[in-house]
């Protein structure tokens, strides 16, 4: 049986994936020397030895049929700037051991210029798995879809040539597919603003926003209010920016203040490669980690689901990713650090470390290879709480013309540890194999 039917919130991604093509093929003069157009879809076949991620004993094979969206666009015109990334796949499984279940990720966003640099209003939707709960398997049967859309405008006003200054504000909606922490944000800003030189700016910024839950008791609900300074800028090879400041976090048992600190450098190494670094402490939520997570890794339905929670955190994060492109080759390499201290919910601090690693190379102009590997860590600071997982795989992909290919993926992963269920509950193995057949549209 279906689970239940994705919320209103979910209809603008839907809206945004179905303008994306239609602006993509606009004619050459319209089209901004940025955007992007790349559209695929595909159907195919999945067989799975474990597909619930059981204990070996309980192992359950599986067969599902695949239907699948790829997506990475973005259109600018004079007045609009929109932009959708998706790894979506609705799966339906032939002797119904998991259920059907649409998995994967999605960003979209679209911003529209009322009165040119002025006044503007924005809609960002993010879309994303998560786990039902927090210290069990990742598998079909514990996570659940999570959607976080937000809209609001943001106006700016020239103080001089050089200074002006921006208020903006939000509206936005959490919606959890399992679990009761859906919730609405209301979000108040300014900021002033200085041009220090070309490609580069220095801000001062407050912000306060109020979260009320819809399912939960109002002694739920909590205020985050910070202030801070902003830098950006950006070089031949490098772009910097960093915010540095304070933040409080106000709930029914009291106010919670920290520092409030953000890095995001990504340099040039030279024309095929490049390394980017993101840093940062905040207090917020899970819809916070889950934007932040896909800010820095992108969308992916391979992706690890986040641990969500009812209350606020404060999250330290470290990234540090390597990525190469050349015409027939690209490859990735990226670790990742994260800890998560809760206010409420001590149960579910703990620290995480992932790494990943990544090969794609063209060998002919029909054939490609890829290469895949990952590895993730969790240490809860409950007692006997504390697995790991690796998973690698390998795929070939043969293009038949410049629409059609076919492809075939073959992937091993296992993982070790215990969870709240017991000793040795997250030891499992899965093999994979998917074969699919896409269709790219020359757009």
């Amino acid at each position: 049986m279906i689970r239940r039917d994705l919320s209103s919130a979910v209809l603008t991604a839907g809206c945004l994936i179905g303008c994306m093509p239609a602006l993509a093929q606009a004619p050459a003069e319209n089209v901004a020397a940025g955007n992007r157009k790349e559209l695929s879809m595909f159907a195919g076949a999945l067989v799975s030895d474990n597909i619930g991620k059981a204990v070996d004993a309980d192992a359950k094979s599986e067969t599902q049929l695949e239907l699948g969206l790829n997506a990475n666009l973005r259109v600018e015109r004079e007045r609009l700037a929109a932009s959708l990334a998706a790894d979506l796949r609705y799966q339906t499984g032939r002797n119904d051991t998991v259920g059907n279940e649409l998995a994967g990720g999605l960003t979209a966003a679209a911003e529209y210029h009322l009165l040119a640099d002025r006044l503007s209003w924005s809609v960002q939707d993010n879309f994303a798995q998560a786990l039902v709960n927090a210290i069990d398997v990742a598998g079909p049967q514990n996570t659940q879809n999570v959607n976080v859309v937000t809209t609001g405008p943001r106006l700016v006003m020239p103080l001089g040539a050089r200074t002006s200054i921006a208020f903006e504000g939000g509206a936005t909606n959490v919606w959890y597919q399992e679990s009761d922490f859906g919730n609405n944000r209301l979000t108040g800003g300014a900021s002033l603003l200085r041009q220090l030189g070309a490609g580069s700016q220095l801000s001062l910024n407050g912000q306060t926003a109020r979260v009320q839950y819809t399912d939960l008791p109002a002694n739920a609900d909590y205020d985050v209010k910070s202030a801070y300074l902003g830098w950006t800028a950006r070089g031949v090879k490098t772009t910097l920016h960093v915010d540095a400041g304070y933040t409080q976090l106000s709930q029914d048992t009291g106010n919670t203040s920290g520092a409030r600190f953000l890095l995001d450098i990504t340099r040039r190494l030279n024309a095929r490669s490049q390394f980017k670094l993101d840093a940062g402490r905040s207090f917020g939520s899970s819809a916070d980690n889950l934007r932040g997570d896909q800010s820095i890794r992108g969308v992916s339905a391979n992706s690890r689901p986040d641990a969500v929670s009812a209350d606020p955190m404060r999250a330290d994060v470290v990234s540090a990713a390597w990525l190469f492109g050349s015409s027939r080759s690209s490859a990735s390499l990226r670790g990742d650090w994260r800890r998560e201290n809760h206010s409420k919910q001590t149960e579910y601090n703990h620290t995480e470390t992932r790494g990943d690693a990544q090969v794609n190379r063209v060998l002919g102009p029909r054939l490609s290879i890829d290469l895949r590997g990952g590895y993730s860590l969790s240490k809860y600071n409950l007692s006997n709480v504390r697995f790991s997982e690796w998973e690698v795989g390998a795929g070939a992909t043969w293009r038949a013309n410049a629409a059609l290919s076919i492809g075939l993926r073959l992937s091993h992963s296992m993982g070790t540890g215990d969870t709240s269920k017991g000793l040795g509950t997250r030891d499992y193995t899965e093999n994979r194999g998917e074969l699919r057949l896409a269709y790219t549209p020359q757009l």
